[in-house]
């Protein structure tokens, strides 16, 4: 009977330890900030929203690398197309045309497409054209190893 007793007695301190470890770890989650939080990588912490902001806004070229550096390693290809379609148009960056290419090209074979390809050569060219020299890379595999001409970035959105 004693030991019945010690058991159910261990039981019952052992289930009220474990339900108040529980409370005390639900209210700590509820007191963390989810937006700054170094787990939560899908929702970009201010010092990245602050990258995106100059890369857009003033064309600097280190903050988008830093930012882009940010979206790779957390693999938000997808995610930062927008940032590097706009750094490419608004400011004529070689990397950021270099990179719109990569993501739309991830993207089409991510999704077993073969469209918009006109596109994405647009954007591998227009990186060429620049001078980037990702896109010479490729470019000379693509085109210049093969003896063939390399068009412009224009003449292939006329497709």
């Amino acid at each position: 009977m004693k030991i019945f007793k010690s058991i159910v007695l261990s039981i019952f301190l052992l289930s009220t330890f474990s339900c108040n470890k529980k409370e005390h770890i639900i209210t700590e989650q509820k007191n963390e900030d989810i937006v700054n939080s170094e787990n939560n990588r899908f929702i970009p912490n201010d010092s990245i929203n602050t990258l995106l902001k100059n890369a857009l806004q003033k064309g600097d070229t280190l903050s988008y690398n830093k930012a882009y550096h940010y979206f790779a390693i957390y693999h938000y290809k997808k995610e930062f197309l927008y940032y590097s379609m706009t750094m490419a148009n608004k400011y004529q960056y070689g990397k950021a045309y270099f990179d719109t290419h990569y993501f739309l090209r991830f993207l089409n074979h991510e999704n077993g497409l073969e469209t918009n390809t006109n596109l994405i050569d647009y954007y591998l060219l227009r990186a060429y054209e620049v001078g980037n020299k990702d896109a010479k890379e490729v470019v000379n595999e693509k085109y210049l190893n093969k003896g063939l001409k390399v068009p412009t970035s224009e003449s292939v959105l006329e497709k």
